[in-house]
């Protein structure tokens, strides 16, 4: 397989070009003229990957993937009505992009998951303390969901069809990256653990191997390679979880691509998340996951109180470090809270948290107007 077709051309994607080029892949990528992947991939169709017709611009492909969900189902499935291989397939990202349908492919599948009521919400509608909303659809990089407070009215945006979910006293969040080709041959990487930021929804930083018992590793490993199996999915699939203040693991949300909790992969793993995807989508034999050394990933944010072009400050200090890598994803236009890039650090988990401190306290990402 020489030619695949990537919807999207974001920092997901910019990491898995590498690989096709080490791997002599041709990519043809599909997103807006300023997308970050422009200036890397062999091609590049500037168009919408919303777009069915758009889509379809990529039916000379022998295979084609994505690196964002939110792309159109029934370019998808037109593809695939041209003897594309579309992987994962329509079928899942239609299912991926409905967090409503999302949860009830779990629960029909016998995967233990919070309960849940997919409902829509008028304005007039109230709530306890004790739930989380999220939105059936469009929710990305912690937008999409609201945790309200008592007599609170229901915000505009939240005027929809949601998934209400109990609130869950969370001891911990984790992450299982897992990897299946046609063949139903599957690589798992060992569980990783996600701490958030409260205020964006974000993760700030993740461990790997996560501080769990044996056996909670051992039963995220299964849950994460059942779901892959139930979905027949062809690519990586990142299945988050919540582990309750009981010890209880809970499928929380599931990603059809590469993922923000398999960055540690680069430099800590053998074959890296984003080699894995490229290998499953062109049919080639799945790659080692073991670690070779633990480390941690920090999301690199845009500063909060500055907006437009992007300035970088404090990259000489981190590049003095060892075992420290630094990617930044070149994206022209900073905001705050807006993922800019990730630094990882190898080592133990108390040698991390000390550089991560220095990472923190010289990195800075942010645009150049201070916002009023």
């Amino acid at each position: 397989m020489k030619k695949v077709g990537l919807l999207g051309g974001g920092q997901l994607g910019k990491m898995i070009l590498p690989h096709a080029h080490r791997l002599d892949i041709q990519i043809t990528v599909l997103d807006s003229a300023d997308c970050v992947c422009a200036e890397m991939t062999h091609h590049h169709i500037v168009g919408d990957f919303k777009n069915p017709e758009d889509v379809k611009k990529l039916a000379d492909q022998d295979a084609v993937t994505i690196e964002i969900e939110h792309v159109s189902v029934e370019g998808l499935r037109k593809l695939e009505a041209q003897a594309v291989r579309v992987a994962p397939s329509s079928m899942i990202v239609e299912l991926i992009q409905d967090k409503g349908l999302q949860k009830k492919f779990l629960k029909d599948q016998k995967i233990a998951t919070a309960s849940f009521e997919v409902k829509r919400l008028a304005a007039t509608d109230t709530f306890s303390n004790d739930v989380v909303v999220k939105l059936c659809r469009g929710g990305y990089d912690g937008k999409g969901v609201w945790i309200p407070k008592e007599g609170q009215s229901v915000p505009v945006g939240f005027q929809t069809e949601v998934v209400i979910e109990p609130k869950i006293e969370i001891e911990k969040e984790i992450s299982v990256i897992v990897a299946r080709c046609s063949s139903g041959a599957m690589a798992t990487y060992p569980v990783v653990e996600m701490v958030f930021n409260s205020e964006l929804n974000l993760i700030d930083s993740t461990f790997c191997p996560a501080n769990i018992t044996q056996e909670q590793s051992q039963e995220a490993t299964e849950l994460a390679q059942k779901v892959a199996q139930k979905l027949e999915i062809v690519g990586v699939l990142a299945v988050e979880m919540f582990i309750t203040k009981e010890g209880k693991l809970l499928v929380n949300e599931l990603a059809p691509r590469v993922h923000n909790s398999g960055h540690f992969t680069i430099e800590a793993c053998y074959t890296d998340q984003f080699e894995q995807h490229l290998r499953a989508v062109a049919n080639l034999p799945l790659g080692k996951c073991d670690l070779r050394e633990s480390g941690m990933t920090i999301n690199i944010i845009g500063a909060a109180g500055y907006t437009g072009e992007t300035t970088v400050s404090g990259l000489d200090k981190i590049l003095e470090i060892p075992k420290v890598y630094v990617h930044l994803y070149g994206k022209n236009d900073c905001r705050p809270g807006r993922k800019m890039g990730h630094v990882t650090i190898l080592g133990d988990r108390e040698h991390c948290l000390k550089i991560k401190k220095e990472v923190e306290k010289w990195l800075v990402v942010k645009g150049t107007e201070k916002l009023v």
